[in-house]
């Protein structure tokens, strides 16, 4: 857990290559855990690399887990996407084929990508394209929302 919490806080500070050695000792301690592949999938996705491959390691590895901590723990915003034209959610809703109503769920749950601007929900179609893409690719798309206490949709 030390060691998930350490990768995570480098994460929030943008500082990707310190979480890429990170997860690369996690991955050698621990070499049937997937978390370390999905952050370090993250991490790549984020610096605008090739991030499957990381993926589909970690799917290989537990499938189960590895659904969920995509679904749940990756981030598809983009900093340099925010000065990006927004979607409003009708908008995202349409382009992603969801429901506003279940767009804005997911959002505000923190899984759909989206950022607040004066208070409001905005979308950017590249970061809404990378999740959908990405999901879809293993069978997770739409989403569903898994947070305890939560209906399954």
């Amino acid at each position: 857990m030390a060691h998930r919490s350490l990768a995570n806080v480098l994460f929030r500070l943008a500082r990707y290559e310190d979480v890429e050695q990170a997860c690369r000792a996690m991955a050698e301690q621990w070499p049937e855990d997937p978390y370390s592949l999905i952050l370090l999938a993250n991490v790549r996705y984020k610096q605008a690399k090739e991030y499957v491959q990381f993926l589909d390691m970690a799917f290989g590895k537990d499938r189960e887990a590895a659904s969920a901590m995509l679904v749940e723990l990756f981030d598809f915003t983009l900093p340099h996407a925010q000065g990006e034209l927004g979607l409003s959610p009708s908008e995202a809703a349409r382009a992603v084929k969801l429901s506003e109503e279940v767009l804005r769920s997911l959002a505000e749950d923190g899984i759909a990508p989206h950022h607040v601007e004066n208070g409001q929900l905005v979308f950017v179609a590249r970061e809404l394209a990378a999740w959908q893409t990405t999901l879809s690719r293993y069978g997770l798309f739409p989403p569903v929302q898994r947070r305890p206490g939560r209906p399954s949709q």
